[in-house]
């Protein structure tokens, strides 16, 4: 198992955590399309 899968293990519990700290960029864009996606409903 790569470090990558190790970390993912341990912390499967916090997935979201997870791509907050370690894919900040990717988590923003998720974030800007859920408030984009709220204001057209």
């Amino acid at each position: 198992m790569d470090t990558e899968g190790a970390i993912r293990a341990l912390h499967g519990w916090s997935q979201k955590h997870f791509e907050e700290k370690f894919s900040p960029s990717v988590y923003s864009q998720q974030q800007l399309i859920n408030q984009v996606w709220t204001k057209e409903e």
